[in-house]
């Protein structure tokens, strides 16, 4: 890789890791305005919701994608990148109800006070 190639990488990433974390910040702290209402959508909520749960396991659907053509055979006309993404979000939704959800609830009673 040439110079010109490493710092676009380098100072690339780092400009869009910038304006990413001022976008997430302006929709966080958005009380009004169209920001607000983009951030107040309920698809973008319940998004918000198990976006742990997306960032967590996305990676592994790309292994488990076979494993469900194998199978569901006709799941094999589904494109591969669709399969991966209704994957993710299908585990993630199964995810929130089983697991984060329920724990979040103990933590309520398990807090020291």
């Amino acid at each position: 890789m040439n110079r010109k190639n490493s710092a676009d990488a380098i100072f690339g990433s780092a400009a869009m890791a910038f304006f990413f974390a001022w976008t997430v910040g302006r929709l966080a702290d958005a009380r009004s305005g169209l920001a607000h209402r983009l951030s107040s959508l309920k698809v973008l909520v319940a998004i918000g919701t198990i976006s742990y749960g997306l960032y967590v396991i996305h990676n592994f659907t790309r292994l488990m994608w076979p494993l469900v053509v194998e199978r569901v055979p006709s799941a094999v006309v589904i494109p591969p990148a669709l399969g991966f993404t209704a994957l993710s979000f299908l585990l993630a939704i199964a995810s929130w109800y089983l697991f984060e959800k329920p724990i979040l609830k103990l933590k309520d009673r398990l807090a020291p006070r």
